[in-house]
C-alpha cells in the first residue's frame, strides 16, 4: 500500500532539514480534537528578551482553534546570546497523544562552561505547549559532560514511531573538545521508549566501534538527520581542510550500531572529490549529502548535492554516483559563486506501508543565491527523483520534474532557504534575513508533489519583528 501525504493521518517522521509530506492544497481542514494540532514551529534565535539581547523565542502556529492564537516558548530562564531556537524538532517524548517539541539552545553556559548549549523539551497538551525540561550535559541520564564552547544543541534530529512507542532525540555538540582536539564534535542519542529515557550515548570519533579518529574542526554534530546520519563538514580529508565527511551511524534503542561507516567524497560510490573548504555534510536528509562549499565551473561556493547509500558501495551494486549542481541535466538556475547550493536539504514524499520513507522530490536549499540582482536573496529548488521502494530493484533516477522556488519579492540579503520544512499547511521555507525575518508557505497545486504554488507569508507575530531576529532560522515538520 502506498500512502500519499495528505491530510493528518500520516506517521511522518522530519529530521532538521529532514524529509517533508506536502500537502495537497484540496487537503480538508483538520479537525478540533483532543490535542494541539501543530502547525508551525519557528525558531526566532535573535529575539530580545527584555534587555537580553539574542536569548532567543519558538513561535508556534496551530491549526486547530483550541489554540488559535501563537505562541511564544521561551527558556523560563533566558540569557543573552542563548541562541534558543537555533534548531527545533517535533516529536512524541513522554508516551502520551499529545506532540511535543524539543529546541536547541547552543548558547547557553553551563556551570560556567561558556556556551556549553542545552535542550529544551516542551510537551503538548490540549491547551497547547507546556516547559517540560531543560536538558545539559549534567542533566540526570544525559551522556557526556558539559564543556566550554561544545554548543550541545546546534542541530537536532528525531527519528521513531508514536505506535511503537518509542523516540530516539538525536542532538549535535559539534565545538566539543575531543582527546585534545578543539571543535571535533559529538553528538548524543536520547532514546524515550513509552517516555522512559533508555540506554542514552555519546558518540565522538573516538568511540570503540566508530570509524576514523577525532580531528580538530570536524565538527561533527553540526548537521544531523534522524538517527541515521551526522555531519562533520569541517574534517579535513587527505590534507584538505573543511573537506567534511559524513558518520552514517544508526544505534537502534542506543545500543550498538548496526551501520557505521565513515562517509567523505574520496570514499567509492561518492561523486566529486575532497576539496578545500567543500563542506561535504553541512546539511544532511536520509539520502542526500549538501556541499555547499563545492566550486562549479570555476565559481567558488556555488554548491552541490550528492546522494549516499547506506551501507558500503558493495552493498549497492549496479548504483553509480549522482551529483546535483544548478544549471546541469536540467536543474534549472546556474552555478554561481557564493550561493551555497546543498546548504539546506530535504524531502518531499510518502510512506509505504506506514513505515518505509519513499521521496520523490529533494529540494535543495541556496541561501546566498543571487535572484533578480539581489544578493544572497535566496533560492530552493524541488528535483523530482524515482527513489526505489523496498521491495523495487531499479535503479534510482530522475523524473525530469524541477522546480525552481524564490520569495515572492526576492531582496538583497534576505538568505531565503535557510531552512525548509513542512507543516500542516504545506512547504515553509524561511527567509531570516529579511527585516525581522519571513517564512513562505508553499502548496501543491493538484494532487502530484510538483508544482508548488506560493500561497501566504508569515512574518513574526510572537514578539516584535526587528533586524536580527533572525525569524525562520530553523522550522520543524511534521512528526511521526
Amino acid at each position: 500500500m502506498v500512502t500519499w501525504g495528505v491530510a493528518l493521518s500520516l506517521p511522518l517522521a522530519v529530521a532538521a532539514a529532514g524529509p517533508a509530506a506536502l500537502l495537497p492544497s484540496a487537503a480538508a481542514k483538520p479537525r478540533c480534537e483532543a490535542s494541539s494540532q501543530l502547525d508551525g514551529v519557528i525558531g526566532v534565535p535573535g529575539e530580545a528578551i527584555g534587555k537580553k539581547r539574542g536569548a532567543g523565542v519558538v513561535e508556534v502556529r496551530y491549526s486547530c482553534l483550541l489554540t488559535h492564537q501563537p505562541q511564544a516558548l521561551k527558556l523560563p530562564k533566558a540569557h543573552a546570546h542563548d541562541g534558543f531556537g537555533t534548531s527545533v524538532v517535533r516529536g512524541y517524548f513522554n508516551a502520551d497523544e499529545y506532540e511535543d517539541v524539543a529546541v536547541g539552545v547552543p548558547g547557553l553556559d553551563v556551570n560556567g562552561h561558556k556556551d556549553a548549549g542545552g535542550v529544551a523539551l516542551f510537551y503538548g497538551s490540549r491547551k497547547g505547549l507546556r516547559f517540560g525540561k531543560l536538558l545539559t550535559q549534567v542533566s540526570k541520564g544525559v551522556p557526556g559532560a558539559a564543556s566550554t564552547g561544545a554548543r550541545f544543541g546546534a542541530a537536532l534530529g528525531t527519528e521513531g514511531y508514536l505506535g511503537d512507542h518509542a523516540y530516539v532525540l538525536r542532538i549535535g555538540a559539534p565545538g566539543k573538545e575531543v582527546s585534545g582536539h578543539k571543535n571535533a564534535g559529538a553528538f548524543v542519542d536520547l532514546p524515550y521508549v513509552r517516555g522512559k529515557l533508555t540506554h542514552p550515548r555519546q558518540v565522538t570519533l573516538a568511540t570503540k566501534g566508530i570509524p576514523g579518529s577525532p580531528g580538530t574542526g570536524d565538527q561533527l554534530g553540526a548537521s544531523v538527520v534522524g538517527s541515521y546520519a551526522v555531519g562533520a563538514p569541517g574534517r579535513t580529508v587527505a590534507g584538505k581542510a573543511g573537506a567534511g565527511a559524513v558518520l552514517e551511524s544508526y544505534f537502534p534503542g542506543g545500543g550498538k550500531p548496526q551501520k557505521a561507516t565513515l562517509l567523505t567524497q574520496a570514499s567509492p560510490g561518492i561523486a566529486g572529490e575532497p576539496t578545500a573548504g567543500n563542506h561535504f555534510g553541512a546539511a544532511l536528509t536520509r539520502r542526500w549529502v549538501g556541499v555547499p562549499g563545492q566550486a562549479v565551473n570555476g565559481a567558488a561556493g556555488a554548491g552541490a548535492v550528492v546522494r549516499y547509500y547506506y551501507g558500503s558501495w558493495a552493498d549497492n551494486p549496479g548504483f553509480q554516483p549522482v551529483e546535483i549542481v544548478a544549471g546541469r541535466d536540467g536543474v534549472p538556475g546556474a552555478p554561481r559563486a557564493g550561493a551555497q547550493f546543498g546548504a539546506t536539504l530535504s524531502e518531499l514524499g510518502f510512506y509505504v506501508d506506514d513505515t518505509a520513507w519513499v521521496p520523490q522530490d529533494v529540494l535543495v536549499g541556496a541561501p546566498g543565491d543571487t535572484i533578480g540582482g539581489h544578493g544572497r536573496a535566496g533560492s530552493v529548488t524541488a528535483i523530482g527523483v524515482n527513489e526505489p521502494t523496498p521491495d523495487d530493484d531499479f535503479p534510482f533516477s530522475f523524473t525530469g520534474q524541477y522546480q525552481l522556488l524564490t520569495a515572492p519579492t526576492p531582496a538583497t540579503g534576505a538568505a531565503f532557504g535557510t531552512s525548509i520544512a513542512s507543516p500542516q499547511s504545506g512547504l515553509a521555507i524561511g527567509a531570516p534575513g529579511v527585516h525581522g525575518g519571513r517564512v513562505y508557505l508553499y502548496r501543491s497545486s493538484g494532487p502530484d508533489q510538483l508544482p508548488v504554488v506560493w500561497q501566504a507569508t508569515w512574518k513574526q507575530q510572537a514578539g516584535r519583528p526587528e533586524t536580527g531576529d533572525g525569524f525562520g532560522s530553523s522550522s520543524a515538520g511534521v512528526s511521526n
